[in-house]
This record gives structure tokens, C-alpha cells and sequence, in this order.
């Protein structure tokens, strides 16, 4: 019976702690060593939560009493961890090390109950055998001050997330939610999209000469030389062209070489945003990728913690890595003195930056010997993170080496009152270049051929180039990360949740890596800056931000702030809720006829989309008219398709895009704004203001227009046997048959968007304490029975083989292997039908007393191969 028991947050820690736990045990001086085992198990992340539903569950009143509820999927977890520490001696809380594993430890303890002098909290910022050890042989107690931060954050999130909502419920509409630092997020992305509609873009030329030396093999590219005031002077074609005839009537010479030698500095360790900003530009990685990626890279123990926004490294770290360089580059590459980089005023959570846990173990090393072993079963990842272990790797050897100097030289020629020149630049030493070279997109001028002061040139070539000013560009992922950083919003550990749940929650859509906000975002957005503008500023967000700090820190009562901040809120709510708060989200009438009750349509803004509906809609049932119109964009209103990449990670057919498409643009009467086309018919147009519904302007235009075409997946149609087509309506993605008389709909599934089986009614299987019968389904983990009359009646469970059987002749081919599996286990336990959503595939397992048993079936070449696992872990396989 193991003495010590250790909870981690996530599964794939154990095994590498549990290595180094019984070095611990073995070197220890304690002569009762051998008897001091640990057993490592995981929590895996949260056990304990405020509930989803059920209102606030948060007593204000009486002090902030929350309501903390076991989670509903972690109920045998906290069985098993209370089982796992009943007999032993202490429990070492190994979760992670910023706020929110502080609080899980505290939950865990809280739970798991006992003598609460047994618990003891250990931290590590890496796992490695050394760090292992500190962390065990400094082992504390549970942080409450930061505990109490990620409460106050916790509650208020709640609080100001769930009035919110159910305020933008009764005023704007149904399936829309707000949140703390969501909603400004949000703002971000909406106020962008304003500045891009509001911008004017205006036109350009610049000309290029192409010139040869005599001495030359090629002529040379020279550019006119213009600043960002003189460069609009050309501003029209024939201007240009005005430009290029002096050029060819001019005698061409060399007027001037300047020389001059600059330095580039290495960049600092990565912290959590750099690191997601990075990989966005230099690997193409979202920000959810590369912290999960990053999260399989620190449980392996190739580096350190990812969540910091901390730049600084440990002495020993420092130490190593001037090693490194000075046996693989050579002493030239290592600096007079150490390479200290400042951290950003107010950083929290200040471990270390993110770096190798051993910097000698070099990429390919590193991959072969700890990252494979891990992600044997993970093929898929092995790629990535190797790439982002190099990635991590080579930025932290480059900031401890020296700077790279180069020597760069402009070539000035007279063209009579204009000047060409040519910008080259020499490489004299790379410096920390010989391990960070130049990133991907990032353009450097090149090394040029040696001139003469007067000689002449030989014009070979001139031309010109249009370009419009662009508006500011949308933020992709790492650029919102950027800017959320910069305005300290959230942190560290935040930045991925929020970008996630902009986009769950419908207010954000990514297009080609870009984020563009929904038209219901704006509305929301509007409304809520409102009625609550101190709460959804950027400075109010960040401000609540540095007092959470200072709760964590012991500088302030937690109580107390969570007090003053719900009293300026609760105040602002009150007058939202009255009649003269919060406008409501009105329709837009138009002259547009309901071809099904002749009534004028709407435009309706929702969070399913921006539609027409048929005013008839508000009126008592039995006049009621649901006639809805979705509006299909023309082409203008839909992103161009490019596989060109820029330095910022953006996928764009070029720089001015956005330009091009706002001038092709109507400009709205109204307020000035760009509108946007939909097509209705192959008769009719709108253009819609792009500030609705703020500004109601719109306009009809009738002509002939082409109707987009369909050029995406097919599938043959279960009713009908027509061809099926995959559509974009306002509650998502669904299949629908192209017959015009069968009007049958299917549900897709990721991650290719098939189609989901025909659900199949087994009225044989009654619901428990209902009149209801269940319904055989497909879903997103697999297959299942569900009520029939589900949601009202909210009940589901797994099919067994033998319920399957008797249906045998209604189900799809792709599921008649199921059909195959074993009736019963060894012991006359009904075989059940489960899904893995890891593998995702179906297995077969039995349950005794809602438990499993253990035995479960897997099918692989064409046959079920059964797993039975014994009491000790041991298992073993046989045919089924």
C-alpha cells in the first residue's frame, strides 16, 4: 500500500512522475525508503463547479456562498480519488501552477476531506527528474489568496455572464449570451469591422526601373523613391505614365552610394502570447492547437510550463544554453554579458518563459527519446509538436546569443526631378540569425553588385504597379492575442477560452484564418456598450484584471472586491432592464412583397443570421405568416480564395483585397457606409447597409444576375434517392435534397460533414416512466438511443447488441458490423455499444450495476477480438 498519494491535473503526467518519484524513493536517506511509494492519478482538470443551469447558484447576500457542485462526468472520478487517499499518509496536490491549478488542488482537498494537515501542495515549472525532487522536498500548502483570485474571477464571470444574458434575452432575442471579457473581445473584432466599412481607400502607382551597370551580368531592380507624403502625388494611371517618359528621356547615373551598418537584436524568450503569435505566422497554428500542442510538449518533459507571460529564464537555464553555443557556434556567438530581457510591467503568474527543460537536448534528439514514446498512439501530433519543440528550442538559444550586424547600402540615380534607388544589404555577421533565421514572409533586402559614383546606367525596363491604401487589417488569432495583451485583457491562461468562445457562441466566424464579426455581434455589441459603457471598456476590463492581482498577492480582500464591482453593476442592470433602457432589436421593414401573404418583408438580424421574415409573423397564430427569405451574398461579400501567406499568418490573395472589394462596394445614402449585395433572385438584388441595423438604409436593384452555382460534396438522398447538397442556413450546416418535392433535411456530422444516419424508432423500447419510446441516433460520439420526443424529454442511453439485432434490416451498411459482436459476456452481461471519442470509433464493453466490468471488444481486420481485463490490470485477448 503506497504511503504517498499524488493527483495530477492531466493523465499524461503520471508516468514520467512516477519515474521520478521512485528515484526519489531509491536516493532517499531515509533508512524507511522503501516504504515511502507514491501512486500517481489524475483529476483530469476541474472536479467541482458552479452548475451549468439552475440559475445564479451564487448566494450574494450571504457572503458569496457559491454553490459547488461535483461535475456530472466526474462523479467516478471523485469516487476513485477518495477511494485512492483513504489509507494513505499524505496527498501531494501536483496540479499545474497558476491560479486555476491552485484552485483545483484547493477543490481536490476540499473534497477528498480528512485531516487537512496531510495535504501538501507541490509546484514545478518543468517536468524533469531534478525539478521533480525540489518540488517534493519544498512541498507547502494550498495558496488561498490565489485561490480567492480565481473564485472572484469566477464569480464575477458568472454574475455579470448570466444577468447579461438573460437581459439580451428579453430585449434583443433568443440563443445569445454576454460575458465579463467576451463581450469585450467581442468589441475588438466589431469596432474593427466598423473602421474597415468606415475607410475610404485611395489609389497609387509605383514605378519600377530596371537598370544595368556595364560591368553587370543583369540589370538591377530600382524602385522610385517616394515618402508616405509624396507618394500620392501619383495617383492616377496617366500620372505614372508621366513619371515613366522622364525616366526614358533622362541620362541615367549613379548620384550617390550611402553605406551604413546596423545590428538585429535576438527576441526574447516566448511567453504564452509570442509563443501563439509565432506559431500562428512562422507554422500556420491556431491558438488552441499550439497550447494543446504545447501542453503534450511540457507533460513529456521537453519544456517548461506554457502558460506565462514571464520572460525570464533561471541561472541554470542561462548557463546551459551559453554551453550549447559555445561547443556548437563558437565563443564569437556568445555575448560579453548575459542577455536580460525586461518583463512587461505587471506581469502575473512570473515563473519562467517558455523554453527547452534541457537546452542540450537538440530537436531531433529531443523528438526520438521523449516525444515519440508519448505520442505512439497520437501520429497525427508527432509532426507539429516536433516542429513547435523547434521552434520553441531555437528562439530561446537565439536569445542568449550576440546580435547580427549587417552592412546596407542605397543606390541613389538621378532620373531628372525624380530619384530611383536600389537598397541592398550584406550579411558581416549572422549572430543569433544562425539559429532564428528570417521568418516566413518576412522580406529582407537582398546583397547587390558594387557601383560606381557616375557611371552611367543602361534603362532596360520601367514599370508600373497600382495600389490602394488599405484599412486596418482584421485580427487573426495571434493579432487579437496581441491586442488583448496589449490592452490587458485576460491572461495567459485565458487568451485561448476567449478565442473560443467568440466563436461557440456565434459572434465571430473564421474565414481563412481571419476574424470577421456576425452582424448580430454588432447588435449585441451596440446595446450592451449602451447600457453598461464603464463595464465594456478595454480599461475597465483591465483594470478588474490588476485588482484580481492584487487579491492573489494578499493585497486585498476578495470580498470586498467582489462587493464594489457588483454594486456598479447591479445598478447599470436595473435601468437596462427598464423600459427606457435597453432599445430593442426592432425589424426594418422593406418594400419587398411575402410571396405567401402579400404582407411587406423584414429584415431581421438573429443570432441564426442576417434573413428576411414576413412581418405577418408578430401576428396572432391564426394570421400568422413564417414565410422566411435567407439571403445568399454575391460575390463581392465573400472572401477571395488564395493560398498566398503573409508575415502575420493571413491567408489573402493580397495586401488590398479589402481595398478592392470596398470600392467595388455601393455606398449607402444614408450614412456613408459600404453596403452589402445578396441576391435574392436571379432577378433581384439587395444591398444592405453594412452598419445595419444601427442604420436601416437598403436598396433593390433588379436586372439579371447569376445565382452562385453549387460546386461542394454531394450524397444520394435516403427518401427520394435525388442528390443531396450541403447548405449553409441560419442554424448551421445541414443537407438538403435538391428535389423540389421531397423536402427531406439531414443533420452532418464532423469532421467531414457526412451526413448522420437515418434515425431508426424502436417503439419496443419503452422510455423509463414516460409513454415515450426510444429512437436509435447517430451523433458526434457514435450511435445511441434517445427519446423520441427528445429535448422534451431528455433521455438517452447506449443500444445493446440484441436491441440492435431486432432491427437488423433497417441499419446502414456502415453500421452491420456492430451487428457481428458477441451477444453477452462471459458472465451474461448484455453487450452494450460505446464510442471512443479518441480513436473515434465504436467498441463493445459490459456494464454490471451501471459500472463496467471490465470486459470490452474491439474490431480490428474484419473480426471482434475481445479484451478482458483481470483485477490486477493484467489483460488478455481472445477471439470473439
Amino acid at each position: 500500500m503506497p504511503k504517498n498519494l499524488v493527483i495530477v491535473e492531466s493523465p499524461g503526467k503520471i508516468k514520467s512522475i512516477e519515474k521520478y518519484l521512485k528515484t526519489l524513493a531509491k536516493n532517499s536517506t531515509n533508512p524507511n525508503a522503501a516504504r515511502d511509494t507514491y501512486k500517481v492519478i489524475s483529476s483530469y482538470g476541474h472536479i467541482r463547479d458552479l452548475p451549468e443551469k439552475g440559475g445564479l447558484q451564487i448566494e450574494i447576500e450571504n457572503s458569496w456562498k457559491p454553490n459547488y457542485q461535483i461535475l456530472p462526468d466526474k462523479t467516478k472520478r471523485v469516487e476513485s480519488l477518495r477511494r485512492a487517499a483513504e489509507d494513505v499518509e499524505r496527498v501531494y496536490l501536483a496540479t499545474d501552477l497558476d491560479r486555476e491549478g491552485e484552485a483545483i488542488a484547493w477543490h481536490l482537498s476540499e473534497v477528498i476531506g480528512g485531516d487537512p494537515k496531510r495535504f501538501i501542495r507541490v509546484v514545478f515549472n518543468e517536468i524533469t527528474e531534478a525539478a521533480i525532487h525540489k518540488a517534493f522536498a519544498e512541498g507547502g500548502s494550498i495558496d488561498l489568496n490565489r485561490v480567492n483570485a480565481q473564485q472572484a474571477r469566477r464569480f464575477l464571470d458568472r454574475v455579470f455572464g448570466f444577468e447579461m444574458s438573460g437581459l439580451l434575452f428579453k430585449k434583443i432575442g433568443r440563443g445569445l449570451s454576454a460575458g465579463r471579457v467576451q463581450s469585450v473581445a467581442v468589441r475588438l473584432i466589431v469596432e474593427r469591422e466598423q473602421d474597415i466599412r468606415a475607410f475610404n481607400p485611395k489609389e497609387f502607382w509605383e514605378i519600377f526601373a530596371d537598370l544595368q551597370a556595364s560591368n553587370h551580368d543583369a540589370p538591377q531592380r530600382f524602385q522610385l523613391y517616394t515618402t508616405e507624403q509624396t507618394k500620392f502625388n501619383i495617383a492616377t494611371s496617366d500620372a505614372a505614365d508621366g513619371v515613366i517618359a522622364a525616366i526614358n528621356g533622362a541620362d541615367l547615373a549613379v548620384d550617390s552610394i550611402t553605406t551604413k551598418q546596423s545590428v538585429s537584436r535576438p527576441s526574447a524568450p516566448f511567453k504564452t502570447s509570442t509563443l501563439q503569435q509565432t506559431a500562428s505566422s512562422q507554422l500556420g497554428f491556431q491558438v488552441a492547437r499550439t497550447m494543446r500542442l504545447a501542453q503534450t510538449l511540457y507533460e513529456a518533459g521537453l519544456i517548461t510550463y506554457m502558460r506565462t507571460d514571464s520572460t525570464s529564464i533561471s541561472d541554470d537555464a542561462r548557463n546551459a544554453a551559453g554551453q550549447l553555443i559555445q561547443r556548437k557556434f563558437g565563443s564569437d556567438y556568445l555575448p560579453d554579458s548575459p542577455n536580460l530581457y525586461e518583463n512587461k510591467e505587471g506581469a502575473q503568474e512570473a515563473h519562467e518563459a517558455i523554453r527547452p527543460s534541457d537546452v542540450q537536448l537538440e530537436p531531433n534528439v529531443a523528438i526520438n527519446s521523449l516525444l515519440l514514446p508519448v505520442l505512439r498512439n497520437r501520429r497525427g501530433d508527432l509532426e507539429p509538436a516536433a516542429r513547435l519543440y523547434e521552434l520553441i528550442w531555437r528562439r530561446f538559444v537565439a536569445s542568449q546569443m550576440t546580435v547580427a550586424r549587417y552592412e546596407n547600402t542605397t543606390v541613389a540615380v538621378k532620373a531628372g526631378e525624380h530619384e530611383l534607388r536600389l537598397i541592398g544589404r550584406r550579411t558581416l555577421f549572422d549572430g543569433h540569425r544562425k539559429v532564428a533565421p528570417t521568418r516566413s514572409g518576412e522580406k529582407e533586402p537582398a546583397e547587390i553588385p558594387l557601383y560606381r559614383e557616375g557611371e552611367s546606367l543602361r534603362l532596360s525596363g520601367v514599370e508600373k504597379k497600382q495600389h490602394f491604401t488599405q484599412p486596418p487589417p482584421r485580427y487573426n488569432e495571434a493579432r487579437l492575442v496581441r491586442e488583448l495583451e496589449n490592452r490587458g485583457i485576460g491572461r495567459p491562461s485565458t487568451y485561448a477560452s476567449i478565442i473560443a468562445t467568440i466563436q461557440q457562441r456565434g459572434y465571430v466566424k473564421s474565414i481563412r484564418k481571419r476574424l470577421h464579426a456576425e452582424r448580430i455581434a454588432e447588435v449585441v455589441t451596440n446595446r450592451l456598450a449602451g447600457s453598461f459603457t464603464e463595464i465594456l471598456s478595454y480599461e475597465f476590463t483591465a483594470d478588474m484584471e490588476r485588482h484580481l492581482d492584487t487579491v492573489a498577492e494578499g493585497a486585498r480582500d476578495w470580498l470586498h472586491l467582489l462587493d464594489a464591482y457588483y454594486k456598479e453593476f447591479e445598478h447599470l442592470m436595473v435601468a437596462a432592464l427598464g423600459d427606457d433602457g435597453m432599445p430593442p432589436n426592432d425589424p426594418i421593414e422593406t418594400k419587398i412583397t411575402c410571396e405567401s401573404c402579400g404582407r411587406p418583408m423584414n429584415i431581421r438580424v438573429a443570432s441564426a443570421g442576417t434573413f428576411l421574415g414576413c412581418s405577418g409573423y408578430s401576428l396572432p397564430k391564426a394570421q400568422q405568416c413564417r414565410n422566411t427569405i435567407d439571403l445568399k451574398p454575391d460575390e463581392l461579400s465573400v472572401e477571395s480564395k488564395s493560398d498566398q501567406v503573409t508575415d502575420d499568418g493571413d491567408n489573402v490573395e493580397d495586401d488590398e483585397e479589402e481595398s478592392r472589394r470596398l470600392l467595388a462596394k455601393r455606398t449607402c445614402k444614408r450614412c456613408g457606409g459600404a453596403m452589402d449585395s445578396y441576391i435574392m433572385s436571379e432577378n433581384l438584388k439587395v444591398h444592405m447597409c453594412g452598419n445595419l441595423p444601427q442604420c436601416p438604409g437598403y436598396e433593390l436593384e433588379e436586372g439579371k444576375f447569376d445565382v452562385p452555382g453549387y460546386d461542394g460534396p454531394t450524397v444520394g438522398c435516403n427518401v427520394c434517392e435525388s442528390e443531396m447538397q450541403l447548405r449553409d442556413g441560419r442554424w448551421g450546416a445541414y443537407w438538403a435534397c435538391t428535389n423540389e418535392s421531397c423536402k427531406n433535411t439531414r443533420k452532418p456530422l464532423p469532421p467531414d460533414n457526412r451526413p448522420a444516419m437515418v434515425p431508426i424508432p424502436m417503439k419496443e423500447l419503452l422510455v423509463d416512466d414516460t409513454d415515450d419510446y426510444f429512437v436509435l441516433r447517430e451523433g458526434k460520439a457514435g450511435i445511441f438511443l434517445g427519446a423520441s420526443q427528445y429535448p422534451k424529454i431528455r433521455v438517452i442511453r447506449k443500444p445493446s447488441i440484441k436491441e440492435l439485432q431486432n432491427h437488423a434490416n433497417e441499419i446502414e451498411p456502415k453500421f452491420q458490423f456492430l451487428l457481428a459482436g458477441p451477444l453477452e459476456d462471459g458472465e451474461g452481461n448484455d453487450v452494450v455499444v460505446k464510442f471512443s471519442r479518441a480513436s473515434q470509433s465504436h467498441f463493445l464493453a459490459t456494464e454490471r450495476d451501471k459500472k463496467e466490468t471490465g470486459w470490452r471488444a474491439y474490431y480490428n481486420d474484419g473480426k471482434w477480438e475481445v479484451v478482458e481485463r483481470k483485477p490486477k490490470g493484467n489483460s488478455r485477448r481472445v477471439p470473439a
